[in-house]
């Protein structure tokens, strides 16, 4: 192939690339819009204890903002960026309210 048409696939190639990014975060971003959605929604600080995890957590909180324990685990994740459940004491996590 001459480099003209090489150039033109490496441009093709890098728009479609640029597209499946922007698509992967907008579709990322809809996992938290379950809650921010909400007008009166709060974001607020928590310090995790020795006998803490994401369930407990969300059985404490997600029925505030109307959302099964499992989806509010999964907010929880996307919106401290966790890879996995694990949690440890000391820990800060951002966890989401909604005032009823």
């Amino acid at each position: 192939m001459n480099r003209r048409k090489l150039s033109i696939i490496g441009i093709a190639a890098a728009a479609v690339l640029a597209a499946v990014i922007i698509i992967g975060f907008t579709v990322r971003g809809s996992a938290v819009s379950q809650v921010s959605m909400k007008e009166d929604a709060v974001y607020r600080s928590y310090r995790v204890t020795s006998n803490d995890t994401l369930w407990s957590i969300s059985e404490e909180y997600a029925s505030s903002c109307g959302l099964e324990i499992r989806d509010y685990i999964r907010e929880l994740k996307t919106i401290n960026r966790l890879q996995s459940d694990r949690i440890t004491d000391g820990m800060n996590l951002i966890i989401v309210t909604c005032p009823e």
